[in-house]
């Protein structure tokens, strides 16, 4: 315990040695050429489903849910050589959000709970304003109702059969493609609006496709600058 302690005081007194000589000379002052911000966001999305068999006779329709959580942001490079660092063409955005989707239909709506995390390159069209693109890796943590009963029409047959479908049984993991705009302001307010269009289909059984419309807000606070 007392090696612990005394490597944790050493290495505290070393960092604060090597920042009071960085106060002290300006010649040792690092400017990087990048930034990182990270922070707060929140917003709306609207969701929809596709690629689904007219005889589900479901006729979803878009819901509006919402969607919540942190993200992190590194501005590479310098935008003209005398600019401060990070403000160049090219950055990344990395986030972790919790969402709510809704899709309506005529026999239940569905409702899924989401962990999304968006991987996202920018390029910097304007000092504050870029086009972003990327993967979204999203997670269901849940789902409802538990099961819906839905009326199937067989082409080969006369006769309708109900047709369960299990949240259960709702593929857990999907790989969204997203691209959309955003805007960072240098005080730190940060807007975003993206198109993310869902690749996997929802069970077995069940092959809609669910994509979404997302806006939101949110505040970055720099960490390195």
């Amino acid at each position: 315990m007392k090696r612990i302690l005394f490597l944790m005081l050493a290495v505290v007194s070393t960092a604060s040695l090597f920042a009071q000589r960085i106060i002290d000379n300006e010649d040792l002052i690092i400017d990087p050429s990048f930034r990182i911000s990270i922070g707060p966001k929140v917003g709306v999305n609207m969701a929809s489903m596709s690629n689904l068999q007219e005889a589900y006779a479901l006729n979803p329709s878009n819901g509006m849910g919402f969607q919540g959580g942190l993200a992190a942001n590194i501005h590479f490079g310098r935008r003209t050589p005398k600019a401060k660092g990070g403000t160049g063409l090219w950055g990344v955005q990395v986030e972790a959000m919790y969402s709510q989707r809704t899709i309506k239909t005529d026999i239940e709506d569905l409702k899924f709970s989401c962990l999304e995390v968006p991987v996202l390159a920018q390029y910097y069209i304007l000092p504050s304003l870029c086009i972003e693109a990327g993967p979204t890796f999203v997670t269901t943590l849940s789902s409802s109702p538990d099961e819906i009963f839905i009326p199937y029409f067989e082409e080969t047959s006369t006769s309708i059969t109900d047709l369960t479908i299990k949240t259960g049984e709702i593929k857990a993991f999907d790989v969204m493609l997203s691209a959309g705009v955003g805007y960072k302001h240098r005080s730190g307010f940060t807007a975003s609006a993206r198109y993310n269009l869902g690749m996997s289909e929802l069970a077995g059984n069940f092959a809609g496709k669910v994509s979404t419309v997302s806006v939101s807000i949110g505040w970055l606070f720099n960490v390195v600058k």
